[in-house]
């Protein structure tokens, strides 16, 4: 089969057959080094040396890192020991002896890294296969039928089905360590009796689909963090509301019900998760299958099959019409009985719904359904910041916020963030026109001229502006003007009303007050002889 997957195991198969070389002759090498201060040739150990220099060459690089190693020879590390055991110092003895053990400390960081990548290599796949091997299985239990006889032979093809499956994860796993009960059930599918089958379905399967889970699902990986110290987030002492919202809209159909997954597999009280079928298949309204476990000090333990649809709708909600439908969906489902039918959605449920549920849990309606909603999810995720932080729930609304603050900066003022408060059309002529674009501050641009803002530095201050104070004639009550004259061409690009009074001096000061007014923040208060604004919070 000339895949690209199979392409690539090919890569990695044989870049691990040089490691497993690489690893047998450094223990060989090693097996070489005399004890002690030992001077001489060793053709053997120079032998070893050239092969394994030559097998590191052949080894490809990992996030473009690899061992840089260069062996010395036996004179030289007699030689090493000789000058420590002269010096007299216990720290040159274990310096010596660490410098000769290095070559294996860097082999080791190199086969961890391998097998990491080989790992995400054959993840989506595997988690494809165990899926396959459920369907298998269920299929052949169905092709059964009334079979009774312990030692009659299974043929058909979801059998076959069930062993190329199971092959392919033999091939998957390569060198890696198998699960429990692997060589059982492997010699179950063997031998091929309907005994084997119920052996494979009760122990074998079940230990086998745990352990490949747990080895194979990135429970070990870890996830970004981008501050290099936690305690400095501390000493900043952050404050703001606390997001409770999730960002589910960055999640597909399958990422969600795979978030499904996970929240239940790693649940107390949960035991045999399944994902039963494929995404957008017609799965009769399954989408996970899980055992619930309660366990009641006197009446025992008692486990009940849960049946949790994933609906992840954004659009619409889950109506009557949409749980009817699910629910008549489990009658045509066999053993184990459906007991519980979950419907988990990352929307919300119709009141309708929610009525039509309840009629049907309080009069024993089978099976019981309970509805999962979106706030619902919520609620659990909030004691799950791992499983919110691997699905990048919160990160990714974050992102998502800052995006829409950064298209927000286009409607604010660039200097003191007021917000655009009008954008009107201009013709400079008879061929070309624009937008006037003016700010709650008083910043505007796009017209035949930009007026600054009063809180930025291309502002002009009142020294810039010449106060020339004349008499009115004829004028009984304000007998005095005083005009604003710009002195620069900042000053050009503002006016300042005309101050009108009965001095010379309340004439000037009106002119000052309005200076002041226009450079006083619009969300703070002013209250001045002849203006005065109440401010606001500006949101």
């Amino acid at each position: 089969m000339n895949s690209p997957l199979m392409a690539a195991l090919q890569q990695f198969d044989m870049s691990e057959a040089n490691l497993g070389k690489l690893e047998r002759l450094w223990g060989e090498i090693q097996s070489l080094i005399p004890q002690g201060v030992v001077f001489g040739d060793n053709p053997e150990y120079e032998d070893r040396c050239r092969s394994f220099a030559e097998v590191l060459v052949a080894l490809p690089l990992i996030d473009g890192w690899k061992p840089s190693i260069s062996l010395p020879d036996l004179n030289e590390i007699a030689q090493n020991r000789f000058d420590a055991m002269d010096l007299g110092e216990i720290e040159a003895t274990i310096s010596v002896e660490t410098a000769i053990a290095a070559p294996g400390n860097d082999i080791r960081e190199y086969r961890f890294r391998f097998n990491q990548k080989r790992r995400a290599l054959i993840r989506d796949t595997l988690v494809n296969l165990i899926d396959n091997i459920d369907a298998d299985l269920r299929a052949v239990r169905q092709g059964t039928g009334e079979m009774q006889q312990p030692f009659e032979k299974i043929s058909g093809m979801h059998w076959d089905s069930l062993r190329e499956h199971v092959a392919q994860i033999d091939v998957l796993l390569g060198s890696a360590a198998r699960p429990p009960r692997w060589g059982e059930m492997r010699r179950h599918l063997g031998f091929g009796q309907h005994q084997d089958l119920i052996d494979i379905e009760k122990l074998d399967w079940p230990h086998v689909k745990a352990g490949l889970r747990k080895n194979l699902y990135g429970e070990n990986e870890p996830l970004p963090v981008t501050v290099p110290d936690l305690a400095d987030l501390v000493a900043e002492k952050p404050r703001g509301e606390v997001g409770v919202k999730l960002s589910w809209s960055t999640l597909d159909d399958e990422s969600f019900e795979r978030l499904m997954f996970t929240l239940i597999s790693t649940s107390d009280g949960y035991e045999n998760p399944e994902w039963l079928m494929r995404t957008h298949a017609p799965d009769r309204g399954r989408d996970l299958s899980v055992m619930r476990v309660t366990v009641d000090r006197l009446a025992g333990t008692r486990r009940r099959r849960v049946i949790i649809q994933c609906r992840h709708w954004q659009t619409k909600s889950v109506g009557v019409a949409d749980v009817i439908m699910v629910k008549e969906q489990m009658t045509l489902w066999g053993t184990p009985r459906v007991e519980v039918l979950t419907v988990a959605t990352t929307g919300r449920f119709t009141a309708d719904a929610v009525q039509w549920v309840e009629t049907h849990n309080d009069s024993g309606g089978t099976p019981s359904i309970e509805m999962w909603p979106e706030s619902h999810l919520e609620l659990l995720l909030a004691a799950r910041p791992d499983i919110v932080a691997e699905f990048e729930l919160r990160h990714r609304l974050q992102q998502k916020i800052e995006g829409l603050q950064n298209q927000l900066e286009e409607y604010r003022c660039p200097q003191c963030g007021s917000e655009l408060v009008t954008r009107e059309p201009i013709d400079y002529d008879e061929k070309s026109s624009g937008l006037v674009e003016t700010y709650e501050c008083g910043y505007q641009t796009g017209g035949f001229f930009e007026r600054p803002c009063p809180f930025g530095p291309r502002f002009p201050t009142l020294e810039d502006f010449d106060l020339t104070v004349v008499s009115q004639e004829g004028e009984d009550h304000f007998k005095y003007v005083c005009y604003a004259t710009p002195k620069t061409d900042a000053a050009r690009r503002i006016r300042l009303d005309d101050g009108y009074g009965r001095t010379e001096d309340e004439a000037r000061e009106a002119v000052i007050e309005h200076y002041a007014y226009l450079t006083t923040p619009p969300c703070q208060e002013f209250r001045g002889k002849w203006r005065s604004r109440s401010g606001y919070k500006r949101a």
